[in-house]
């Protein structure tokens, strides 16, 4: 019944928004609920002033996260973003029996790319590309290196928080800079950096699909993922430069393994994971350069021991060997490493009167916080506009439950300029807009029909002739409404850089430190973002035209329309 009763509530509102654009020669129309509208009516607008401002992101929670993130970023603005990530690995067999005369043919690392399929060719194959690499470079075939190394971990991982102020049932929190909830400072090379297993000196991946050959003679296709043999201790010749090295060979793989069967480190997760405490993966940039990619942490990521093992059939006594697997999966806890080298523009802002420039960042970065409405600017502040949209309001009360709507809003939304002085062609296509008290999105994010979300959260407007920003458009007029006709509370408004702006609809906020306290949590999409961009801020000093905004296009409800004598414009 919730569902319908929701459901009708949105056509209800359409319904209402569709008359008010098109009732303008139609007779007089009363409606149900009481509001009446002449057949004379107009549409107005309000212009009100808002207060923004830039919050730093000193560190953001990276376990928890879809996606491993591996790579360097080089932003013209803000710098070089490095991402290093780590992974705890569970085995699918706990206590396993491998059998006799166990002979390891190989160990294979698989972590799949994020990629679209394009074509399949008459002989069945495959053509793909990488929807997972964020670089300067648009074309992949001209991607700059990075230098790609693989440690085993020695850093134990825990599920739970034990420090002094815990009660032992909080989860451990991992934060990008390696600190933990519970106030330990992890160090990337001192704690984690154990035996090196592989070295790239020039990685860049590839697109191209994965053929496998089995034994029996059977072809499987693999979609493009980074695979690696692990298991010999010599180096790769490619075209004639050594670009890769692998430093074990297979008795460290069996003493790793094979030689603990039936020993109380395979018998449990937890022993497990103290025992083989996972894989780091650590990028490093060539000349101060590269490009930032995310791994799919999915059932194909693994990594897998191929064996074989010889056993006596009871009734015949003859011994059979049998081709076996023992898989390591990416299903424990996983966290990434950020580190930004230019921190120079990632600080706070200005509460109190806002910014006249917004510095937005992902990962570890910064984000824009919204207030709507702005106290200190004559026509602008909340209690105006909730005199000027809802009749007998009074400011000094709490409560206006019986206080009805004067205007009906046919459509709000804020307006956010691109700094083109500053970001010049290197501009964001979305960005994401939350409500920073209750780590939601807003109702409008909700009630908005496309995959896409791209009528709430408008994607950037750009110069028809050199594709430069422009502007973002967000609608939140359900918000207002709410505000305005369910006394829903005015709240602070969080603006932040998205890597995917439908993801959030099913995913939860992750923690944040900031320098304020209500400010606590983070979008994922933001996290898994390393680009920036710099918009202009709300500041008085903004030229008028190039200021973040608040447009409010309505519709009075009285009959006599006396509304629109109040029409308000409080920008400067």
């Amino acid at each position: 019944m919730k569902k319908i009763h929701k459901a009708l509530n949105i056509i209800v509102l359409l319904a209402i928004i569709t008359t008010s654009f098109t009732a303008c020669d139609e007779d007089f129309t009363n409606l149900e609920s009481g509001i009446s509208i002449n057949t004379n009516f107009s549409t107005s607008v309000d212009t009100f002033a808002v207060r923004a401002y830039t919050k730093r992101l000193e560190r953001v929670q990276t376990n928890g996260l879809p996606i491993g993130m591996l790579g360097l970023y080089k932003d013209p603005i803000y710098g070089n973003t490095t991402s290093n990530f780590l992974s705890q690995m569970s085995p699918n067999v706990l206590d396993p029996t491998f059998g006799e005369q166990v002979v390891l043919d190989s160990v294979i690392l698989t972590l799949p790319y994020f990629s679209t399929l394009l074509d399949i060719d008459s002989e069945n194959n495959s053509t793909f590309e990488l929807d997972s690499i964020i670089s300067n470079n648009e074309d992949s075939e001209s991607l700059s290196p990075i230098k790609l190394s693989i440690y085993r971990n020695n850093y134990f991982l825990r599920d739970f928080d034990i420090g002094d102020d815990s009660d032992f049932n909080e989860s451990l929190i991992y934060f990008s800079d390696g600190m933990t909830s519970e106030g330990t400072q992890i160090n990337e090379v001192t704690d984690v950096q154990g035996d090196i297993l592989y070295e790239d000196i020039s990685f860049i991946p590839s697109a191209e699909q994965i053929t496998l050959i089995e034994s029996d003679g059977d072809v499987i296709p693999v979609s493009p993922s980074l695979r690696i043999r692990l298991d010999q201790e010599v180096n790769v010749d490619n075209d004639n430069n050594i670009n890769t090295t692998t430093h074990k060979d297979k008795e460290y793989w069996d003493n790793l393994i094979f030689d603990k069967e039936g020993d109380i480190v395979l018998s449990n997760l937890n022993n497990f994971f103290n025992y083989f405490r996972g894989l780091y993966f650590k990028a490093e940039s060539i000349d101060n350069d590269g490009f930032f990619m995310f791994f799919n942490y999915s059932s194909s990521a693994n990594l897998t021991f191929h064996y074989s093992s010889t056993t006596t059939d009871p009734e015949t006594q003859e011994e059979v060997t049998t081709q076996n697997s023992y898989v390591l999966n990416f299903s424990g806890t996983n966290l990434n490493f950020l580190n930004n080298s230019d921190n120079s523009l990632l600080s706070d802002g200005n509460p109190s009167e806002g910014d006249e420039t917004l510095y937005l960042k992902g990962g570890q970065g910064t984000m824009t916080v919204i207030d709507l409405f702005d106290e200190n600017i004559e026509g602008s502040s909340f209690c105006e506009f909730m005199q000027a949209y809802k009749s007998n309001y009074n400011c000094n009360t709490l409560n206006n439950n019986e206080s009805e709507p004067k205007r009906l809003i046919n459509e709000a939304f804020i307006k956010i300029f691109v700094d083109q002085n500053l970001v010049q062609d290197n501009e964001l296509d979305r960005v994401y807009l939350y409500d920073i008290k209750n780590n939601t999105p807003l109702i409008d994010y909700f009630i908005d029909p496309t995959s896409t979300k791209e009528i709430h959260l408008e994607p950037l407007k750009r110069n028809e002739e050199n594709s430069t920003g422009i502007s973002y458009k967000i609608r939140i007029t359900e918000h207002l409404n709410n505000i305005i006709t369910r006394d829903s509370t005015n709240l602070s408004l969080g603006l932040v850089v998205s890597n995917n702006v439908p993801f959030e609809n099913n995913s939860i906020n992750l923690e944040s430190i900031t320098s304020d306290s209500e400010i606590n949590k983070i979008p994922v999409s933001s996290i898994t973002q390393p680009r920036g961009t710099i918009l202009n801020g709300s500041h008085p000093n903004v030229p008028k035209n190039l200021r973040m905004k608040l447009e409010v296009y309505y519709t009075c409800i009285n009959e006599d329309g006396d509304c629109f004598e109040d029409s308000i414009d409080s920008e400067n």
